[in-house]
């Protein structure tokens, strides 16, 4: 079985584009969105009604943290922040803004979920560099999917999906072809 050339490189190709197209969203999305942070996704119920646990949140930069609004729901800006403390399990939360305070040349913010009834102590006082983007859009269920791939099993069922598509196109490449015969 003879294998041509131009058949591996087309598929070397095909991977190569594959994964360049995704670096390329995932760089070009945060120069974009002006943020390192520019996909997330709700983990919990505590900004119903706003937002649902699952939905994929986009968010951009923010150019200038005095833009930020402060007010009950649903007045105030919901935005993406590193909590002020540790706080098992979360890396990033997602809540409204519901006061903020100028003090010394600097922005501070104080959150709160909307079906909260009170800011916790990690959401007080959050100064402006912790602040990764305010919420632009919101897609119901699609954060389901990043969500997902925070498990084991989401992980391995990616790495099994991928080696499937891969053992499929190498598949296509390498099997044996009819032999034509002339009539």
């Amino acid at each position: 079985m003879k294998v041509e050339r131009k058949e591996i490189l087309k598929l070397a190709i095909t991977v190569a584009a594959i994964i360049l197209v995704a670096v390329g969203f995932q760089f070009g999305s945060r120069a974009l969105l002006r943020t390192d942070t520019p996909f997330t996704y709700v983990p919990s119920g505590s900004m119903r009604p706003s937002l649902e646990v699952g939905d994929l949140i986009i968010a951009e930069g923010i150019a200038d943290p005095s833009g930020i609004e402060a007010g009950p729901p649903p007045n105030g800006t919901i935005i993406i922040f590193e909590p002020t403390h540790s706080v098992p399990d979360v890396e990033l939360a997602i809540h409204r803004v519901i006061h903020k305070e100028f003090r010394d040349g600097e922005w501070y913010y104080t959150t709160r979920g909307d079906a909260n009834t009170r800011s916790w102590y990690w959401e007080t006082d959050i100064p402006e560099e912790n602040v990764k983007g305010k919420m632009l859009w919101r897609i119901p269920y699609l954060g389901y999917v990043p969500m997902a791939l925070q498990t084991t099993l989401g992980r391995a069922f990616v790495v099994i999906l991928l080696i499937l598509l891969i053992a499929s196109m190498f598949y296509d490449v390498l099997r044996p072809q009819k032999l034509q015969i002339p009539s």
